[in-house]
């Protein structure tokens, strides 16, 4: 049973161990559970993740002894102790515990086959929207080669420009700055949380205090396309177009804010969703373990295809990206 954590919800979490090697050390942050003959031990794993222990456990994690030793998300072991939970008789608990076992295999097993399921359906996501922003609609179309070795071939009246004589790119606001003896104004901002792949997620929106003078700056304009400047792997680069549903509203400084003139939003959009600009992205980003970061430097410097002639185009391939939500 896990005791301490840097993660809340990892605390109090239960397991039975079933074969194990001849030699198993735990660390101190792991408590090993020794129960009498009352007691199933399969029984007492499953209700150890149940809801009305883990009430208990969030309590006694979040109570003053939680924070022993500095140690935040402790559970004490004292407080383990004073647990209640119901017993029925040793009989009982194990048909209860074969239940159990039986039931969650058969859901675990339907949430795995969801997952592959999800995960083909992103790779042809992906493939629809590769094939859309660099060969477009219609494959009789003849091609040319773009110049450019990992994008190959595109239609040959189409043309290949930077993003940045198609867009600006905006950077955001840092926080921490030092606004003493100026007029502030507080305002909403959008962090990377807020900016998903293929959608905005506006249900918990943060606000920041900065000079009413810098507003101008870094107010966000309905059809800005916002991208992610890096964070995990997954995250560099997505993103999905403001709607302006907040107003005003800013972004920080690792989201951001690609403004089209002369193309719809929505095709840069795609063009970012794409494969192929995140293998460009991973390409020019910085590294470190499991994280990446873009300047916007680097991001107005995307090789993006636009039909030609740019007057008479909208660029409309793909009118939004669909959310890539996950039923996990």
């Amino acid at each position: 049973m896990s005791r301490a954590s840097g993660s809340p919800d990892l605390v109090g979490s239960a397991a039975l161990v079933g074969q194990a090697p001849s030699r198993l050390l735990l660390s101190d942050k792991t408590f090993r559970l020794h129960v009498n003959e009352r007691v199933d031990k399969r029984f007492l794993a499953w209700c150890l993740g149940s809801r009305p222990l883990r009430a208990q456990i969030e309590c006694a994690v979040s109570g003053a002894a939680g924070l022993a030793n500095g140690l935040a998300n402790n559970l004490p072991q004292s407080s383990q102790l004073e647990f209640v939970a119901p017993v029925p008789p040793a009989k009982e608990q194990r048909l209860i515990a074969g239940y159990l076992t039986r039931e969650t295999a058969k859901i675990d097993m339907l949430i795995a086959e969801q997952q592959q399921l999800i995960e083909l359906l992103t790779e042809k996501r992906q493939a629809v929207i590769a094939q859309a922003v660099t060969r477009g609609l219609n494959p009789s179309a003849p091609m040319k080669d773009s110049g450019i070795e990992w994008l190959g071939e595109v239609p040959a009246h189409w043309d290949v420009s930077g993003l940045k004589f198609v867009a600006h790119v905006q950077t955001g606001v840092a926080k921490g700055k030092d606004n003493s003896g100026k007029q502030t104004v507080k305002v909403p901002y959008l962090r990377i949380a807020n900016v998903q792949d293929g959608f905005l997620d506006l249900d918990d929106v943060s606000s920041i205090e900065i000079p009413l003078t810098d507003l101008p700056r870094y107010q966000l304009q309905t059809g800005d396309v916002l991208m992610n400047e890096g964070g995990d792997f997954d995250k560099l680069g997505r993103g999905h177009i403001w709607d302006g549903s907040i107003t005003p509203c800013i972004h920080q400084n690792h989201v951001f804010a690609i403004r089209p003139f002369g193309v719809s939003p929505s095709w840069p959009n795609a063009v970012t969703g794409s494969a192929h600009a995140q293998f460009y992205f991973m390409s020019r980003s910085k590294q470190s373990t499991n994280l990446a970061s873009i300047s916007s430097t680097n991001i107005m410097e995307l090789p993006i295809v636009i039909g030609l002639p740019m007057s008479r185009n909208r660029y409309c391939v793909l009118s939004q990206r669909a959310p890539a939500r996950s039923t996990s």
